[in-house]
């Protein structure tokens, strides 16, 4: 787990290669280092409970399912399937 996502009410965390690769435009959010290096890396958005995240996220790791994560990032293209 390499990537923290600090909600409105607590923190969710998640793997970068898991959402960059369903939504490659995430990574302008991201610096280069930060894009390839292994540290972990820290998104804020404030306006997202842990709830919503963690069911996202969960939806994507169980079914491939990606428009929640996009919707939350507010990200049009996505790829269906995760690039491993």
């Amino acid at each position: 787990v390499d990537l923290k996502l600090v909600c409105s009410n607590g923190s969710s965390y998640a793997h970068k290669f898991a959402l960059l690769s369903v939504l490659p435009d995430l990574a302008s959010l991201f610096c280069s280092p930060c894009l390839q290096g292994h540290d972990p890396v820290t998104l804020i958005i404030p306006d997202i409970t842990i709830e919503v995240v963690n069911e996202a996220r969960d939806f994507l790791y169980m079914y491939g399912e990606v428009g929640s994560l996009a919707k939350i990032f507010g990200m049009k293209k996505v790829n269906e399937k995760m690039n491993y």
